[in-house]
């Protein structure tokens, strides 16, 4: 920072040192949000791209990419890639809606959380393609900011049915057979989606029990405890869940002997991390998750998707009351044997991400 000059030095993949206006202090409202747009045009502009309708609307990206042009930045890309063009345009919808956005969501971070299928919908994700396939990114806690450990990818038909529903409101579209489930679907173009089926819900529900609910004065993520059938394993990146590390942990032990782990996809991981997670129980609830295992084997599930057995009900219900007896010092056991290991190194136990929980996720006044 050059506080004498009011300039910031930036530097664009190493290759041309620049200048741009000096970043507001988050207590101007307005002119935090003048600049955050600046700093969006100046970037489109970098990263090679037009935003000729961003431009047209907005004052300060338009002055961002302008001012960006003038300084002859070097581009980094000719075409931007879409994990570049994705990244914009949810800086731009942070920016619309004054919604906190972290630092840490970049092209990198959007590249480790891609998945190549939806996890709610199971299809094969587009780009670009201008179909419900295509792929979103979502912000799970709604009321919470863009962070690292606040977003998932997904279909945007998937995306479009979360809407801004509450888990409590999803998890009971997926396990509440009094629910009604929503019937209609519609984009904001007025075009109509399918709507989601229960059992698309409760993927769904899996999804947004790892969302982020509270924080400390410090921004340390207090670990989700939200407690769902884990009929999906997580998508990358999320928070740990132990209810779902447990569900998962049961799966693979059932299901093992019966497929020898050639099916299932933690097969090379799940020995180890099943030991270290059992580990910090007592000798009673390592009998008792015995006899959900030993339940969980005569139960009908498809063998290529051990988690899909926790669409039993009367299993989960057993698991329910498995998870209800674990006191709260041997839940701090199990995430200190997992966090010594190498099983969660893409989806750490505590992350400190100004989400805003607090203020909905809305910038802080």
């Amino acid at each position: 920072m050059n506080d004498a000059t009011n300039e910031t030095e930036i530097v664009i993949e190493g290759k041309k040192r620049i200048t741009a206006p000096r970043r507001a202090t988050v207590g101007d409202e307005g002119l935090l949000d003048a600049k955050v747009a600046f700093d969006l045009g100046w970037d489109a502009y970098a990263s090679g791209m037009e935003l000729s309708g961003w431009r047209k609307y907005y004052k300060a990206i338009r002055l961002g990419w302008v001012a960006s042009s003038n300084k002859k930045v070097t581009q980094v890309v000719t075409s931007p890639n879409r994990y570049v063009r994705k990244l914009l345009k949810l800086r731009l919808n942070a920016w619309l809606r004054s919604r906190q956005f972290n630092a840490s969501v970049n092209e990198d971070f959007l590249r480790q959380i891609d998945v190549k299928y939806c996890p709610v919908t199971l299809e094969l994700l587009t780009h670009g393609a201008m179909q419900p396939t295509d792929w979103s990114v979502d912000r799970i806690n709604n009321r919470g900011g863009y962070g690292v450990s606040n977003l998932a990818i997904m279909s945007t038909r998937a995306n479009v049915a979360k809407a801004n529903y509450s888990y409590n409101k999803i998890h009971g579209f997926a396990h509440n057979p009094d629910a009604n489930i929503p019937e209609e679907l519609y984009q904001d173009d007025g075009n109509s989606l399918v709507p989601l089926t229960r059992v698309e819900w409760a993927r769904m529900a899996v999804i947004c029990s790892y969302g982020p609910s509270s924080q400390d004065d410090d921004g340390i993520l207090s670990l989700p405890s939200r407690v769902t059938p884990c009929v999906i394993a997580p998508p990358p990146c999320l928070m740990s869940s132990i209810p779902n590390m447990l569900q998962m942990v049961i799966a693979y032990k059932a299901n093992f002997s019966k497929s020898h782990g050639i099916n299932f996809a933690f097969d090379k991981r799940m020995k180890g991390f099943s030991d270290l997670l059992i580990k910090g129980m007592s000798p009673l609830h390592r009998k008792e998750l015995n006899k959900l295992v030993s339940r969980a084997k005569k139960v009908n599930y498809n063998i290529n998707d051990p988690l899909s057995m926790w669409f039993n009900k009367a299993l989960f219900i057993h698991f329910l009351e498995f998870f209800r007896n674990i006191n709260e010092e041997e839940k701090a056991l199990m995430l200190n044997h997992i966090s010594k290991s190498q099983f969660l190194s893409k989806s750490k136990l505590d992350r400190t991400e100004r989400l805003n929980l607090d203020n909905k996720g809305y910038i802080s006044n």
